[in-house]
């Protein structure tokens, strides 16, 4: 399920991999569009710990930055420049 395999870091960043996966699968299952999606990611992370919703959106934002910035509007505000 990990799509992070190789990757090496503290217990706080596996349990962060982890838990991203499950949430992300299930979001694509659940959520129909997008924002929609990054949304239901962001809240359901914020669970577990704040600062876990904040990387995957910074993350995403990264990964947007390289191809696809338009799609950095589609991320929720997290208070933070992106």
């Amino acid at each position: 399920m990990c799509a992070k395999l190789g990757q090496v870091g503290s217990l706080d960043d596996v349990l962060y991999w982890y838990t991203e996966g499950v949430v992300t699968s299930q979001a694509a299952k659940r959520v129909g569009d997008r924002a929609g999606r990054f949304k239901h990611e962001y809240q359901v992370l914020s669970q577990f710990d704040v600062a876990w919703a904040k990387r995957r959106v910074h993350e995403l934002a990264a990964l947007f930055r390289n191809g696809q910035p338009e799609d950095i509007a589609l991320l929720p505000d997290i208070g933070e420049a992106l």
